[in-house]
């Protein structure tokens, strides 16, 4: 079993160098020996193809029969009778019964003559005896002792008590080690666990016949006979070559049966695939393998040894999985993924056929990379275990050691779960939901794992994202087995998670509520931040446990809980109890409300929610816990929310005014109603009384308003859905208090699982600036764009002392991030440390200029002109720029190393003085240095193309230092009108992006990385997956080129559709693309919608 590409290569050290077979297969010779002049004794020829060999005598049992072995009704993969197993190995065999009554030395003549007259021995005068009758031994070293051709002798069962020419004995019943002392050493015996005297003779029954032991002491008696009559010798790799060739390029069943013995058989050991016996394996060939594997399976041999009958050879088997492939995933759907398993095959070669295949490999690494293998199983204890399975790495590994480290799986890795033992949820597997303040991480099994509370980057209320044991959450799922479900509402933010099972259907709807999204008639209202879960069943009976476990303050402080009254409880409400948390620095409360569908014929559900410890979990105060079963029909609301600082007025207050019940009681109104309608409105606007319907409504409005704000959008090309999804995500970034937009919602989330990646992205950098605003405006989103660009120019008016800006601010605007790690916490899938802050604050980035004057100049031209305060701090900052131009510094990727002129920043340097000088040439804007920003403009220009270009490798590279290391980054080139798309070294830059790392590239499977880590030193370390933002720039950078050359745009539509089905389930896209086409960093990345945006508007145009 192996296999070869269609074609082969032009140099072919490493893959299969098969010869080609002849056009028709060969027929097997016949198996039937000619009777000789003295009863009991036959001449078998060699069933070799080469037809000719030594020659044998094989002395047999006195019952043994000479037939083939299929008429002695054995069944594969039993031995043939020892006559039949010689023949296959190419010797011309004469075997011999010898009665009671036989002359021994008469009928070693007889057998000696017909072997000096057989045309196909090609070595005469020498021969050897195989004795296989212990009781015949002695008897035959008398009669060779007048046949001095018989030059060596093997005994099986017993030793020779003397040894007249080289002898060789295998016998049973090992005690002590093996010897060769006797007869001085001309006899070499080994001794085998066998009791049976027969035990390599396959009719002596199963009692008797070790095939295990019968096979070592084949190929030792191989080796000996070989040595002492001059061969027969074959050449064991053509043959293998051959039997490959016929399976994998030239796919004939025939043929491939050809290559191999009488009665073969192959084993696949992890899958037990394969045949024994002819019938059976050529029913395999044809049905389950010749025509299952891939049109692009391949090999890549690592290594192969050859033995005296036996390859044994290390490969690496790579294919796409887009059929069934019954042999090595029987029964597993195609996967459409890349596989590359590591395997070895032993293969055993009679003569010059195939006997049997054992092929060996890692069938947890085959179905790992197919997707087909959580990374985490559950075990004892309620915890879930990692699975110390590799992917492709392992077969990098294999083929080169320096590709990664060893021992990177060896140490724990266990993570609480809860009583369903559910897996760690990988990144990829989360959806978010958010209200314009802060935004939560909602696994696909209904736990949400990652929420700060009150604002985007406020501490962690649960994050069981970077910690499975103690990070916090607040799960709602059913007890019994389901199949998860989730989606997004058509054009709306609100999240639907249905539990589906043969019988059941249940289903929890998430949702933050937005400012913007109060009840009809409370528009006055102000926000209610809430977290509202509804709960339901829409199919039968289903039995839901919830559990919300916070850990506050980043797990760090700790709570207690407790059941109290709720005041804000309606007057008719059947429940008048909540859950409240307290802590150092913030109290939360969770309420439960039961209600059912008005045309439900069902009363309402009912609910108990108790205080649970989990110390032994290592969180640092109880949860809130509750079983409960829905009929259909039946609704739970859970509303988590920050408790009101304001206490609600009291019914003193509400009835103080003497005037007030006057005038009630003149008109007819009990005091009672006039109580309740107090309460109703006058209570603070964050605490207003809760019923079902009150909830139920700001559910409805929450999902209009996210309806209302997407129906804005004008872009109407091909990618409607991925873009109309990409904005809402967009807009969940927005905190609309200051208008900033984070870069991404979570923290530390890694870049490499396992690796040290991990950085907090729950702030806004102002590198995002004009690719944000490009796409706000794009869509048709005005208002955010200028919100966007307000809370840009505000920081123009706090630079630092020397004139530069902070590259990154809180979402408030503030210049204060600290970067701290936190120690006590495991890093999601145990990848440390885990961080929050970021210390890339006092980065000098001189690319961020660049942005900053294109997000100024793309407001001005599609918002709003530019106020004359925004000029004069716009001129100062360009200004600054002139000085700055020779500089090096860190760039966009905030390399924590050595600064260096990166071309990146060049690049963008020269865009904030292009900006700058048509800001005020478009708007007529007084500018006293205009000469200077031309001229540095334009010598920072020719200084870029001649520094940054690198004449050898015909690119552009990443620093003026590291001319010889490419970066991604300069695919930016063209999409800020640094250089046409048409300029044969930019076109040159980009085919070297686009190839394999193999060949000097960055793009493995249509994503690009940014560089590559082993030729960088970043100061960071460790792997990282393909970057989403820079896979898009290569799709609009291919788009550009494109537009002068057709197949450019093709792939750039090819690449563009690849990317699309990165996204996870419900197209969100996180910062990295793992090698297995899942989400690493942080999630979702603005940078990467935003860029989406960008790329599909942009195609559309150039597709016309």
């Amino acid at each position: 079993m192996t296999a070869t590409s269609p074609e082969p290569p032009a140099s072919p050290p490493m893959t299969y160098n098969a010869l080609a077979p002849s056009e028709q297969a060969t027929a097997l010779p016949s198996g039937q020996a000619t009777p000789l002049a003295l009863p009991g004794l036959a001449l078998q020829p060699p069933l070799s193809r080469r037809g000719t060999g030594p020659g044998i005598i094989v002395v047999l049992p006195p019952k043994l029969s000479l037939r083939p072995h299929a008429k002695l009704g054995l069944r594969p993969p039993l031995d043939p009778d020892p006559v039949l197993k010689w023949a296959e190995e190419g010797f011309n065999v004469v075997g011999a019964q010898l009665g009671a009554n036989t002359d021994v030395s008469e009928a070693l003549a007889v057998a000696l003559a017909a072997l000096e007259e057989c045309p196909s021995v090609d070595a005469v005068g020498k021969y050897g005896v195989l004795v296989y009758d212990p009781s015949a031994l002695e008897a035959v070293l008398a009669g060779m002792a007048t046949q001095p051709s018989l030059v060596c002798l093997i005994s099986h069962g017993s030793a020779p008590s003397y040894a007249p020419v080289p002898a060789l004995a295998h016998v049973p019943g090992r005690i002590g080690s093996d010897s060769d002392d006797s007869n001085e050493s001309l006899c070499k015996v080994y001794a085998y666990e066998a009791d049976s005297a027969y035990f390599v003779v396959p009719s002596a029954g199963p009692k008797a016949y070790s095939p295990l032991d019968a096979s070592i002491v084949h190929t030792r008696s191989l080796v000996f006979l070989r040595n002492h009559l001059g061969g027969p010798y074959f050449d064991l790799e053509s043959i293998w070559d051959e039997h490959t060739y016929c399976e994998f390029r030239d796919r004939s069943v025939a043929k491939t049966m050809a290559t191999m013995v009488a009665e073969p058989y192959v084993n696949h050991i992890p899958t037990m695939t394969g045949g024994m016996g002819r019938e059976a394996l050529t029913a395999f060939y044809r049905d389950h393998f010749i025509f299952s594997n891939p049109a692009d399976a391949e090999l890549v041999v690592v290594s192969r040894t050859i033995g005296a009958d036996r390859v044994v050879e290390e490969f690496v088997y790579n294919c796409t999985h887009d059929r069934v492939i019954d042999w090595l995933l029987p029964g597993v759907p195609p996967s459409r993924k890349k596989l590359e398993i590591p395997m070895m095959a032993v293969v055993n070669i009679r003569g010059d056929r195939l006997y049997h295949e054992h092929i060996w490999w890692d069938q947890a690494c085959a179905l790992k990379q197919a997707g087909y293998l959580p990374a985490y199983v559950p075990i004892n204890g309620g915890e879930v275990l990692r699975l110390p399975v590799a992917g492709p790495e392992s077969a990098h590994l294999l083929m080169d050691e320096t590709s990664g480290e060893s021992n990177e799986m060896m140490g724990p890795d266990r993570a609480l779960v809860d009583e369903a033992g559910e897996p760690i949820s990988g990144i990829q597997e989360y959806a978010l939901i958010g209200n314009l303040r802060t935004a939560a991480s909602v696994s696909h099994t209904g736990s949400i794992e990652s929420f700060c509370v009150p604002y985007f980057d406020s501490p962690s209320v649960f994050a069981r994202i970077v910690d499975a044991n103690k990070g916090g959450h607040f799960v709602i799922k059913p007890k019994a087995a389901f199949k998860p479900k989730q989606y997004y509402a058509p054009n709306s933010n609100l999240l639907i998670t249905k539990f589906l099972s043969e019988n059941t259907v249940g289903s929890v709807t998430d949702l933050l509520v937005p400012k913007g999204a109060n009840m009809s008639g409370h528009q006055d209202r102000g926000p209610l931040p809430w977290l509202i879960r509804r709960v339901e069943s829409l199919h039968g009976t289903v039995d839901f446990r919830m559990e919300c476990a916070p850990a506050f303050n980043y797990c760090r402080d700790p709570h207690v809980a407790e059941i109290v009254h709720d005041d804000s409880a309606s007057q008719v409400s059947m429940n008048k109890k909540k859950g409240l948390f307290k802590s150092p620095d913030l109290d939360m409360d969770l309420r439960w409300l039961v209600s059912s569908e008005k045309d439900a014929d069902v009363e309402d559900p009912e609910i108990q929610v108790h205080v649970e410890t989990l110390a032994k979990r290592d969180l640092l105060g109880p949860s809130l816990t509750s079983e409960f079963t829905l009929k259909e029909g039946q609704i739970i609301y859970f509303i988590l929310r920050q408790v009101p600082q304001a206490a609600p007025m009291s019914e003193e207050q509400c009835l103080a005014s003497e005037e007030t019940l006057q005038k009630a009681q003149e008109a007819g109104i009990p005091v009672d109603n006039l109580r309740m309608a107090a309460a109703y409105l006058l209570r603070p606007d964050d605490n207003p009384i809760v019923t079902p319907d009150f909830v139920q409504g700001l559910i409805r409005d929450t999902h209009i308003f996210w309806q209302k704000w997407i129906s804005k959008s004008k872009y109407r090309g091909r990618w409607r859905e991925a873009v109309r999804r990409s904005a809402l995500v967009l807009k969940m970034l927005v905190f609309e208090e200051t208008g900033a937009i984070v870069a991404a919602p979570t923290f530390s989330l890694p870049e490499y699982i396992g690796g040290t990646r991990n950085w907090d992205y729950r702030f806004t950098w102002v590198r995002d600036t004009s690719f944000t605003i490009y796409a706000l405006i794009r869509l048709g989103f005005t208002d955010e764009a200028k919100a966007y660009v307000d809370f840009i120019l505000a920081r123009l008016k706090d630079r630092n002392s020397d004139g530069s800006l902070q590259i990154v601010y809180t979402i408030h605007g503030s210049k204060e991030l600290p970067e701290m790690e936190l120690t006590h916490l495991a890093g999601h899938k145990g990848s440390k440390p885990v961080r929050i802050g970021n210390g890339a604050a006092d980065h000098i980035q001189l690319d961020i200029y660049g942005e900053l004057l294109d997000c100024i100049y793309l407001a001005q031209k599609y918002s709003a002109p530019l106020a004359w305060e925004s000029w004069v701090a716009v001129r100062q900052v360009v200004d600054f720029v002139v000085t700055q131009v020779n500089e090096p510094d860190l760039s966009i990727w905030e390399v924590r190393g050595a600064k260096k002129n990166y071309t990146y920043s060049k690049i963008m340097m020269w865009v904030a003085l292009d900006r700058g000088l048509r800001l005020a040439e478009k708007r007529c804007l007084p500018c006293p240095n205009r000469n200077k920003w031309l001229e540095t403009r334009d010598t920072l220009y020719e200084t870029i193309q001649n520094e940054a270009w690198n004449p050898v490798g015909k690119f552009f590279g990443q620093s003026y230092e590291d001319k010889d290391v490419l970066d991604s980054a300069v695919l930016v080139m063209p999409l800020v009108f640094f250089i046409s798309a048409a300029d044969p070294r930019f076109v040159q830059t980009v085919d070297q992006i686009l190839k394999t790392p193999e060949k000097g590239g960055l793009t493995i499977n249509s994503s690009i990385f940014r560089y590559d880590v082993h030729k960088t030193d970043d100061g960071v370390g460790g792997e990282e997956g393909a970057f989403s933002l820079c896979t898009l720039w290569g799709v609009e950078a291919l788009t550009r080129v494109g537009v002068y050359n057709r197949k450019y745009l093709d792939k750039a539509v090819f690449m563009f559709i690849e990317f699309l089905g990165y996204g996870n389930h419900v197209s969100l896209y996180s910062e990295e693309i793992s090698s297995g086409g899942e989400g690493l960093g942080n999630t979702p990345q603005a940078f990467s919608h935003v860029t989406l945006i960008s790329a599909a508007f942009n195609l559309d145009r150039a597709l016309g």
